[in-house]
């Protein structure tokens, strides 16, 4: 019986000190960036902006604060 004792109070100790904590640390992200390429037939278009774009994160539609276009080589 006293073998078993040392790891039935670990257990306990464990359990319960894994409970009584909160989450380690918190974050917010304040920006996302989203790369883009439009193309047709292989051809990227340009000239798109802001408003040509609808973004959605799980089905609930996010804004889109500005938008930037880069050429390629």
């Amino acid at each position: 019986m006293t073998r078993w004792l040392p790891i039935a109070i670990a257990f306990v100790v464990l359990e319960s000190a894994g409970g009584a904590q909160g989450p380690a640390f918190t974050s917010r992200v304040e920006a996302v960036r989203v790369d883009v390429l439009v193309t047709d037939n292989g051809q990227p278009i340009r000239g798109l902006g802001t408003a040509d774009f609808h973004l959605a994160d799980n089905g609930v539609p996010q804004p889109i604060d500005s938008s930037a276009s880069t050429r390629s080589r």
